[in-house]
């Protein structure tokens, strides 16, 4: 009787611990599976991410190798003016031409995360009262406002299109820096019409 108790009770005990073993290893199998779903969400999300970046410039032409400057005259087109050319220069400029003006549409400042993240607050837009698609080339400038470096070149925003979620070219340290965004408008050949600049400042947070 004594010997059926015990056998009784120890078979009590080792079922007792199958049961927490199975608790366990059901709650390690479920753990591992919410870090694996967490993990495929991030991935996922990452995906999203870069997709995007790239979509929401869809609308975008992308510029030949050639056609990024190595270093563009700013302020526009200019004219030397000479005796000779007194009358003609002076005919130009009274001459209404909407190459002579452009309205500028960007965000007040460049900020990233870093230099090769796309940055979710930089745009420029080309307005649709423009008259010319648009390119910009990103410059870094010393104390003096000249052009030092270049560290991104557009590609070309057609009328009514903006240039959103990009990343820099060039590696950039963090830090706030002086830049200058220098607007190139194109005939309907992607040819130079006329350039403007303008200064603003780049944040890099990391």
């Amino acid at each position: 009787m004594l010997e059926a108790i015990a056998k009784n009770n120890n078979n009590a005990v080792n079922n007792k611990k199958t049961g927490m073993s199975l608790l366990i290893i059901i709650l390690l199998i479920t753990l591992i599976s919410a870090v694996g779903v967490l993990i495929y969400l991030q991935l996922k999300n990452n995906s999203n991410i870069a997709n995007n970046a790239i979509n929401a410039n869809s609308d975008l032409i992308q510029r030949n190798t050639e056609d990024k400057p190595e270093r563009p005259v700013l302020g526009g087109q200019g004219s030397v003016l000479t005796e000779e050319n007194y009358e003609k220069v002076l005919e130009e400029l009274n001459t209404p031409s909407p190459d002579k003006q452009y309205r500028v549409n960007m965000s007040s400042k460049f900020e990233f995360e870093t230099w090769d993240t796309p940055s979710s607050t930089a745009f420029v837009r080309n307005r649709e009262e423009n008259s010319r698609t648009v390119c910009i080339d990103l410059y870094l400038t010393d104390e003096d406002g000249e052009l030092t470096e270049l560290v991104y070149s557009s590609p070309y925003i057609p009328l009514g299109e903006t240039l959103r979620n990009f990343a820099l070219d060039s590696e950039v340290p963090a830090g706030q820096h002086k830049v200058m965004v220098v607007f190139t408008l194109v005939d309907d050949d992607f040819n130079k019409v006329t350039t403007l600049s303008v200064g603003t400042t780049l944040l890099i947070e990391n």
